[in-house]
């Protein structure tokens, strides 16, 4: 209960002293009169937000202060064991405005203290109804509230939400876990395509290049037989062949190299050169008589090239990344069957 309230430089308040008595107490007045000063007064003293536009003009500091009667049980810990002459509980509050950058002060029984410990005394302090507050009885979700406190359910009710919360947090932690299980799933799902789609496949590091010079190699089977089967007959098999050129001047210069052993050198080299001119004639001949088109693996070498290029773009842009993908995958379906 309000007894005293005493302001000073409020507003256009230079100085005012109220005393408020037992039972109603009535500020009355036409309209300026101040009533809505004196209630933003008091409602400094209840936490409200402290301004330096509140100070009145001229002045360097606004003071508001009042004296209050704690009936009943205090609703607040803060309240509790403050006593005053005798078994009477009372208590004052003192809040300063300071103007400019000064430092604004609140004072509860002449200890200082802060604007939120202030606003949490006041709420059990006093309750300040505006005009038409009735109306909020016409509201039906107001009304299961008014009967709660009617009924003294104030336990029951912190009780109710204490275990609804819980409940909420338990059906949270649910959802979660739930979410979790789902992701867990997509991701092992996943993980278990991948390893198929990859061993399916059967992939060797550099089959790729191999069959690229393979797939060079069929596609150019014609040429590449003719190629080597001219130079065969260039080299051995043709009249005037470099083999038989080679043979003349090898017989030409045995004969100088008997006269002068000088000639022994060259003449050696001749002969090393139509070995490796026959050697490299039959490696030719064989090479033509071996070399082909083949249609069938021509095709099956470019559906595999496909393959391997799409698992490429897939997975990394490589055949050794595609690899080590699936192994990362297998890992992966190892783990997240363990954390089922």
């Amino acid at each position: 209960m309000l007894l005293e309230l005493h302001i000073r430089n409020f507003a256009i308040i230079e100085e005012a002293h109220l005393e408020f008595g037992a039972g109603l107490n009535v500020l009355s007045g036409e309209t300026g009169a101040g009533k809505t000063i004196i209630l933003s007064a008091l409602g400094l003293l209840l936490g409200s937000r402290a301004s330096p536009d509140m100070i009145r003009t001229g002045e360097k500091e606004a003071v508001v202060e009042g004296r209050f009667e704690l009936e009943g049980e205090a609703a607040m810990p803060e309240l509790a064991g403050r006593r005053r002459d005798g078994e009477r509980r009372e208590l004052i509050v003192r809040r300063v405005i300071a103007e400019g950058g000064g430092r604004s002060r609140v004072t509860i029984d002449g200890e200082l203290a802060t604007v939120q410990s202030l606003g949490k005394i006041g709420a059990s302090l006093v309750q300040v109804y505006g005009q038409h507050e009735q109306h909020s009885l016409l509201r039906a979700e107001s009304h299961r509230e008014t009967l709660d406190r009617y009924a003294n359910l104030d336990d029951e009710l912190a009780s109710y939400r204490e275990r609804y919360a819980r409940a909420q947090d338990l059906q949270s932690r649910l959802h979660e876990l739930n979410r979790r299980e789902r992701e867990r799933a997509d991701l092992l799902e996943l993980a278990r395509f991948r390893v198929t789609e990859l061993e399916r496949a059967g992939l060797v590091a550099g089959e790729d290049e191999a069959l690229s010079r393979e797939r060079t190699v069929l596609s150019n089977a014609s040429k590449l037989a003719a190629a080597a089967l001219e130079t065969e007959q260039a080299l051995y098999g043709a009249d005037g062949a470099a083999t038989d050129t080679v043979s003349r001047a090898e017989a030409r210069l045995a004969d100088a190299a008997a006269l002068d052993p000088k000639l022994g050198d060259a003449l050696e080299m001749i002969k090393s050169a139509r070995a490796n001119l026959e050697e490299a004639a039959r490696t030719l001949g064989a090479y033509a008589s071996r070399i082909e088109a083949d249609p069938a693996r021509l095709e099956e070498i470019d559906n595999r090239l496909q393959e391997l290029t799409r698992l490429k773009r897939k997975y990394g842009g490589s055949i050794d990344s595609a690899i080590e993908t699936l192994e990362r995958s297998r890992a992966e379906i190892g783990e997240l069957e363990g954390i089922g």
